[in-house]
């Protein structure tokens, strides 16, 4: 492969259409691999949740909450599923009347939108960039 983007430079285009091919097909290749690990990681996440519930009583505060929102959100961004969020993040604390969240949902809102506008409070808290569509959709989801 590195030989390949090695000589991207070359003017020959049947080189390149050639070596596109080769490396479109490896990763064609991989892509049932793929598949068939996140199907295995979203069963064990189910498994590990529907033994475990999120947002547990014990030790339980408003940050323990939030980092359970991280969690939830970094599994979805493995899964490249947003309905394990759905389901663990807004439907299961909504099915309990909210009492399995510490704190009132406006309070979920507020700090979920701090990180969405904050850059500075994300990079203090390692948490990047991309997942900020995922706290938007929550946002969202949680305002209905």
């Amino acid at each position: 492969m590195s030989d390949t983007l090695n000589k991207l430079g070359s003017s020959d285009s049947a080189w390149i259409e050639e070596q596109i091919g080769k490396v479109r097909d490896e990763l064609t290749e991989g892509e049932s691999e793929i598949a068939s690990l996140k199907s295995g990681y979203k069963q064990l996440i189910r498994q590990y949740f529907d033994e475990r519930k999120p947002f547990p009583s014990s030790g339980k505060n408003f940050q323990s909450d939030l980092k359970q929102y991280r969690e939830l959100i970094a599994h979805s961004v493995v899964l490249d599923d947003l309905s394990f969020l759905k389901y663990w993040g807004v439907d299961y604390p909504r099915s309990h009347d909210f009492k399995v969240l510490t704190n009132s949902v406006n309070d979920y809102l507020i700090a979920f939108d701090r990180i969405c506008q904050d850059q500075n409070y994300r990079e203090r808290h390692n948490i990047p960039d991309g997942v900020v569509v995922y706290y938007k959709t929550l946002i969202e989801w949680l305002s209905v």
